[in-house]
């Protein structure tokens, strides 16, 4: 599968089921768009980079800003059978890391992807990267990894940093990031949901889903 073709999977979904998928998506992505574009982040990262097509949308939009530097995380060809059921991801071809690595240099930003499962691979990089301002998370759906991925990135905060977290399920506490964020300190981190309700299609069923948007309080 091409990058070409990835973008144009959401046309392929809004047939089958409707353009609810389609709209939503547009409406998720366009509340990280104003948060990066109204807060002046420039030093992005993002767990799930997947084929790039929105991480290369969110350095367009941050370029606006100024220089920028993205920092990405995947499994890439690496995914596995294994990988798809333990993180309750949809079985699709999985993107290589070399194709998606040559379409986000052509945005001009400086571009550093890592490859591999971050509950290893954020342990031994996370301490030579920066500080960010916008970290997205989306990757793996198990507590597990959503665990481990917020571990890493709230040392990555600094006093301005955004952390949206993808995939907050109304209705499970068994997948996604609803249990960590439930459980995070108020006194801590501030955190609000966004936007009233998506209803997405995915492999463990039709549901209610909300983006998390997490700071220092």
């Amino acid at each position: 599968m091409t990058i070409e073709k990835e973008k144009s999977g959401l046309t392929h979904a809004a047939v089958m089921f409707g353009p609810l998928i389609e709209r939503n998506t547009r409406k998720r992505y366009a509340i990280i768009y104003d948060l990066i574009r109204e807060n002046r982040c420039r030093r992005l990262m993002e767990i799930g980079t997947y084929y790039g097509v929105h991480a290369k949308e969110m350095i367009e939009v941050a370029q606006r800003n100024g220089t920028v530097e993205y920092y990405g995380f995947d499994l890439f060809e690496d995914q596995s059978e294994q990988d798809f059921v333990h993180e309750f991801m949809p079985k699709r071809e999985p993107p290589r890391y070399s194709e998606v690595n040559a379409s986000l240099e052509k945005t001009g930003a400086s571009i550093k992807l890592f490859k591999g499962n971050t509950r290893a691979v954020l342990p031994a990089i996370a301490p030579s990267l920066p500080m960010m301002d916008f970290i997205y998370i989306d990757g793996g759906h198990s507590i597990e990894t959503v665990e481990n991925d917020w571990h890493y990135a709230r040392g990555l905060m600094h006093n301005s940093t955004i952390v949206v977290f993808d995939d907050y399920y109304t209705k499970r506490m068994d997948i996604g990031c609803k249990m960590v964020i439930d459980l995070l300190p108020r006194s801590e981190f501030s955190v609000s949901l966004r936007p009233d309700d998506f209803g997405l299609f995915s492999e463990v069923g039709f549901r209610g889903t909300k983006l998390a948007v997490v700071r220092n309080a």
